[in-house]
């Protein structure tokens, strides 16, 4: 059997990796289960099913609806119209959903940033979260792994402090400023960005890492037409505010 849950939002369901534990759980009639590496979640198995996940920063505490089934099987999903969510169960809804029950694919891992400071993540949606690179991911995950109270990173000119673990969130701490926002392990993304054709053979002026080679990097245009990566280019307007191409004011 497959267990998967419902996205609140879009409908679009998300079978679990942890399947096999969740039905030892449920035939062993047991209330719930708590799955750690799933952001934290609580599943209650008796019915009708649906996941909890906690409050983290300023992100609520999160309500989804879950259900067991045959892979393969046809269901129906529900807009319900009092709480304004997707949902396997509903009296009162508008409108419906014909969906498929898949199994679980596996995908690699993937640590990300929001773009969204810690106070304003609360709501945010896939566009909202950017990957690291290679390198960094797999020293995040190890840091994760391992149980390591914090590390620090350098993405193009900037520092940062990875550090707060919980579950699977943790804080990106820009040591410089202060400024800190919320990270979490997931997986793959597409790239944050399409780079543009004239970039394909460029690099950042600031860190001098290839546009091409740095696609998890998002890029910034200066009104005076210069791209370089977010990341340095507000590392370097803290010293100072002309384009270092061209000395115009940025």
């Amino acid at each position: 059997m497959q267990w998967t849950s419902f996205d609140p939002n879009t409908g679009n369901q998300q079978p679990y990796m942890d399947t096999n534990l969740i039905e030892e759980a449920f035939l062993a009639d047991k209330s719930s289960i708590y799955l750690e590496k799933c952001f934290n979640a609580t599943i209650y198995l008796t019915y009708p099913q649906y996941q909890t996940t906690p409050a983290v920063g300023s992100k609520p505490i999160g309500w989804r609806s879950v259900m067991r089934g045959t892979v393969g099987t046809n269901i129906t999903i529900y807009w319900d119209t009092t709480m304004e969510k997707w949902t396997i169960y509903s009296d009162q809804y508008s409108h419906t959903k014909q969906l498929t029950i898949e199994a679980y694919k596996p995908t690699p891992v993937a640590w990300q940033w929001c773009d969204r400071e810690y106070h304003a993540s609360h709501h945010c949606g896939d566009k909202n979260w950017h990957n690291y690179s290679t390198e960094i991911n797999a020293i995040i995950e190890d840091a994760y792994q391992t149980r390591i109270d914090h590390i620090d990173i350098n993405v193009g000119l900037t520092g940062y402090r990875i550090r707060s673990f919980s579950g699977t969130y943790a804080i990106q701490e820009n040591i410089k400023t202060g400024i800190v926002r919320m990270i979490r392990r997931s997986h793959i993304l597409p790239a944050s960005h399409c780079l543009p054709d004239e970039l394909s053979d460029e690099s950042c002026a600031l860190c001098l890492e290839s546009f091409s080679e740095t696609l998890d990097f998002p890029i910034r245009k200066t009104q005076c037409g210069h791209y370089f990566h977010w990341t340095c280019l507000n590392s370097y307007k803290q010293h100072g505010h002309r384009c270092p191409m061209c000395r115009q004011n940025l």
